[in-house]
């Protein structure tokens, strides 16, 4: 069989759909590959937050102006804040237990229950009220401001605090068959709610609404268990929804099929599960953390798995420029070391006997693993060639009808370029 030349250089074009698309890849982990377009590097590495004091409680989150983040736990009525130098402190506890979500907002911090709605200003924590109101659905969830108008998913209502923190439990009912899960301005100063009907019910609806109306403008069903969480993608708004990790983009009438997905997670409904970081839109599934990003108009969103947690996440945020992740036990966050990068090239069908990766930088190591014919991975010795930037193994591959290629990086390697040959 004639060998064949494969080069695999567009890491730009982040996750494929599936290994057997070549353009894009099987896999980026840990992956930076925005910030110079056509090469790859370690991406920071999720950690370990702070020695003491860091909460051990799955958490929701949010941000103050000053940077001073408020962790509330959803399992309890503990309240945690961390202080922008990354030290962390007890708040005073919830009396009404076990946190749904919170928000800034209209210079308070907002927090809530299943069943009531709470505020405190923030960094000093006074005009406390954790009885600010109360949800008439018991089922207070996701939240988003329009408006000049905080509102808050319960059930089959939408309720609101407006600028003067008035609460009204009803400002938007929608059918009572649906409970609201999440909700995002649609940038045209309508809200757009997302609901499930039950964890067995195969259907849901994304609910359109100008905020002051007596009824939604439209609504959309969409063929999935649940609108888990939206993504604020600038200009485009993108769903999360059902559990295997489905992802929709908002039409401005529905809510249509995106061309990719979190491929090979499991999903659930989570409001707190997106945010921005450096004008990156994040999405967090399992422990993965993925970007859907493009460094300029011209190029496509890709997907990139850019952090890994050390665990279960059930909140993302940031402060900054640091990423600050909710887990089971814990919070992590980025700071400056590096995490270990794992790029897997597609699969492809032909005839190779080495495979040769450019470097642009090797100050620490790049490593090579190869799978023939589906036989499973096998650990290749690299060899470096400083003088021409390249690294190949010895010993070549036997005769293979597939092949596959997966590539570690550490430290501040840089690559560009992955040949077949």
């Amino acid at each position: 069989m004639k060998l064949q030349t494969v080069n695999y250089n567009g890491f730009f074009d982040g996750i494929a759909q599936s290994r057997h698309i070549q353009k894009g890849f099987d896999s980026l982990v840990n992956c930076e590959v925005h910030n110079d377009i056509g090469s790859v590097t370690p991406q920071v590495a999720l950690a370990t937050d702070a020695t003491s004091g860091v909460p051990t409680e799955p958490c929701v989150q949010c941000t103050a102006p000053s940077g001073t983040v408020y962790l509330f736990s959803t399992t309890t009525g503990k309240i945690w804040k961390r202080a922008t130098a990354g030290t962390y402190s007890v708040v005073t506890a919830n009396s009404n237990t076990a946190h749904r979500g919170c928000r800034y907002y209209n210079g308070y911090i907002c927090y809530w229950t299943a069943t009531r709605l709470g505020i405190f200003t923030p960094d000093v924590e006074e005009s406390r009220n954790d009885n600010k109101g109360a949800f008439s659905n018991s089922n207070g969830f996701g939240a988003c401001e329009e408006n000049l108008t905080l509102f808050i998913n319960d059930g089959k209502y939408v309720a609101s605090l407006n600028s003067a923190m008035t609460f009204a439990p009803n400002a938007l009912d929608i059918p009572p068959q649906y409970t609201g899960t999440c909700i995002i301005p649609d940038g045209l100063t309508n809200i757009l709610v997302g609901t499930i009907i039950g964890d067995n019910i195969h259907t849901c609806r994304a609910f359109l609404w100008d905020t002051y109306s007596d009824s939604y403008t439209l609504s959309d069903e969409i063929p999935e268990i649940g609108v888990n969480c939206f993504i604020n993608c600038d200009e485009i708004i993108l769903a999360q929804c059902g559990t295997t990790g489905k992802l929709y983009q908002w039409t401005g009438q529905s809510l249509s099929l995106w061309e990719n997905e979190l491929r090979g997670q499991t999903t659930s409904t989570g409001w707190q599960m997106s945010t921005q970081l450096n004008s990156r839109p994040l999405i967090a599934a399992g422990n993965a953390v993925y970007s859907v990003y493009r460094k300029n108009g011209t190029m496509p969103r890709v997907l990139v798995q850019e952090y890994t947690a050390t665990g279960q996440i059930t909140s993302i945020g940031t402060s900054g420029s640091t990423l600050v992740v909710s887990v089971a036990g814990g919070v992590n966050k980025t700071g400056t070391a590096k995490a270990t990068a794992t790029i897997v090239t597609p699969e492809i069908a032909g005839a190779f006997n080495n495979v040769i990766i450019d470097y642009q930088t090797y100050p620490e190591g790049v490593g090579i693993e190869t799978n023939t014919s589906g036989a499973g991975w096998v650990t290749q010795t690299p060899i470096i060639d400083t003088l021409n930037n390249k690294i190949w193994y010895d010993g070549g591959l036997v005769c293979c009808d597939f092949l596959q290629a997966r590539i570690t990086l550490t430290g501040t390697a840089v690559i560009t370029n992955i040949k077949f040959i």
